[in-house]
């Protein structure tokens, strides 16, 4: 089962490729800008929160958000809604501890995909992709480390990758929740056009994971005898920064 689940992240992280360029920014490597979906029946909604916040229609959107309260009844919520350009709306409820944290450790720039277990109905499952192709094009320069794929080991900076001179590196994590499992995948490619991949479902792993921000530097290693994480490293700072 966890087997099928990784494969399916993994192939989904790999599509929905294109390219950013603009006068006065880098044309930098793979971008994700897909603009939210959502099924007609309410049950599903997808979509990127940079490519969406391009769409020039007001009423096209995707969020998710977290509610709390110590008083009088301790509680811990979230949310997850949107609108597509079709006029579908989705919304899910959730107060299950696994997804309330995977939306508060959303980063501001990536994909969403929810599923609901019925038309404004409780959360089920919840992706949420960080990572190079999800970020908005920027200046290229500033010192940020562009991505190095070795043997069992890929490291750089999202926003490095995302403002390289080339068309083919990246970096990106998903992680994949539900109430009972976790998992996270990181792939990356270099310049030369090295690839690398690892997923695990190790809560040691799961954490770091969480904590890859949007413009995070990073550092994954795998094993030597299967595809399985043994390092996932995010730093965050101001020399991160743009």
């Amino acid at each position: 089962m966890q087997t099928s689940v990784l494969t399916k992240i993994a192939a989904f992280s790999g599509v929905c490729l294109g390219f950013i360029a603009g006068a006065g920014v880098a044309q930098a490597g793979p971008a994700d800008v897909a603009v939210v979906s959502v099924n007609t029946s309410g049950t599903y909604m997808t979509g990127t929160t940079y490519g969406t916040s391009l769409s020039a229609d007001a009423d096209v959107y995707i969020e998710c958000e977290v509610q709390g309260d110590a008083w009088p009844l301790p509680y811990s919520e979230a949310y997850c809604r949107g609108s597509d350009s079709q006029g579908d709306f989705f919304q899910c409820y959730t107060d299950d501890p696994v997804l309330v944290r995977a939306v508060q450790t959303m980063p501001n720039y990536g994909r969403i995909s929810v599923w609901a277990s019925d038309a404004w109905g409780s959360c089920t499952n919840i992706y949420s992709y960080r990572g190079s192709r999800y970020l908005p094009p920027g200046a290229s320069g500033g010192g940020h480390p562009e991505m190095s794929v070795s043997s069992g080991n890929a490291s750089g900076s999202f926003y490095g990758a995302r403002v390289s001179a080339d068309t083919i590196q990246y970096a990106n994590c998903t992680l994949y929740d539900t109430p009972t499992f976790s998992s996270v995948t990181c792939q990356a490619k270099d310049v030369a056009g090295d690839y690398f991949y690892c997923s695990s479902t190790d809560p040691l792993l799961l954490a770091p994971a969480r904590n890859l921000k949007d413009y995070s530097q990073v550092y994954f290693y795998r094993s030597v005898e299967s595809t399985d994480c043994v390092v996932i490293y995010a730093l965050n700072g101001s020399d991160t920064l743009p």
